[in-house]
C-alpha cells in the first residue's frame, strides 16, 4: 500500500499533462491533413493514398504488441517510460517534417513508396513508441489507485486539447506561412507549419521526461 510521500504532486501531475497533449499534436496533423497534403500539394491519387493509409494502419494492432514487449523490458536510468519518450523526440521531430515533404520532382512511383516507407516509420514506430511509453507512465509513475484515476482523467482532458491544436491551430498557421495569398495548400505553408508543430511535440514531450519520476 503506497503512502501520500508515494504520490506525485501537482506539479509533476501538470508535466505529465503536457506530455499527452505532446504525443498526440502530430498525429492529430496526419488524421486530419494528411490525405489532404498528399492530393492538394503531393498531388498523388486519392485512391492510392488511401488504401496506403489503410494498409499500414492495419500494422498497427501488431506494432503496439512489439513496442508493448520492448518497453516492458527496458532497463535505463530514466526509467522504462521516460527513457523511450526521450529516444523518440529527435525521430519525431524528422519524420513529421519528411511525411509532409514530398519532393515535387521526385517520379510518381517513388513519391508512393516514399510516402508508404516514411508514413510506417512516424505512425507504426515512432508515434506507437512515444504513445505506449507515455500511457505506461500512468503506473509508473504511482501504484496508487485514486491517483490512476485522476491520471486518467487527464489523459482524457488532453485528447480534446490536442484535437484543437491539431486541427483549429495548424489551419491557421498554413494560412499564416503560405507563399500563395488565398491557398494554404503549398509546399511552403505545410513546411513551416509542421516545424512549428513537431517543435511543440518535442518541447511538450521533454517537460514530462524532465518532470515527472518513476517510482
Amino acid at each position: 500500500m503506497t503512502t501520500r510521500t508515494d504520490r506525485p504532486g501537482w506539479g509533476e501531475r501538470i508535466c505529465f499533462w503536457f506530455g499527452g497533449i505532446g504525443i498526440k499534436i502530430v498525429p492529430s496533423v496526419i488524421v486530419g491533413f494528411m490525405l489532404i497534403y498528399l492530393t492538394n500539394v503531393a498531388f498523388l491519387d486519392v485512391a492510392a493514398c488511401s488504401a496506403i493509409i489503410t494498409c499500414l494502419v492495419l500494422l498497427d494492432g501488431v506494432s503496439d504488441i512489439v513496442v508493448g514487449n520492448i518497453i516492458d523490458n527496458t532497463t535505463a536510468k530514466l526509467g522504462k517510460a521516460r527513457s523511450w519518450l526521450l529516444r523518440m523526440c529527435l525521430p519525431l521531430f524528422v519524420f513529421s517534417m519528411l511525411l509532409f515533404w514530398v519532393h515535387p520532382q521526385m517520379p510518381q512511383m517513388l513519391k508512393y513508396v516514399y510516402v508508404f516507407i516514411i508514413y510506417n516509420i512516424v505512425n507504426t514506430g515512432i508515434v506507437t513508441f512515444t504513445q505506449i511509453a507515455y500511457f505506461s507512465l500512468v503506473s509508473l509513475i504511482t501504484d496508487d489507485n485514486s491517483e490512476h484515476t485522476l491520471l486518467g482523467s487527464i489523459l482524457s482532458v488532453t485528447r480534446s486539447i490536442s484535437t484543437l491544436i491539431g486541427t483549429v491551430i495548424f489551419v491557421r498557421l498554413l494560412g499564416l506561412f503560405t507563399d500563395e495569398p488565398g491557398n494554404q495548400n503549398t509546399q511552403v505553408a505545410y513546411t513551416r507549419a509542421m516545424l512549428v508543430m513537431s517543435l511543440a511535440a518535442v518541447v511538450f514531450i521533454l517537460i514530462t521526461v524532465a518532470g515527472t519520476r518513476e517510482r
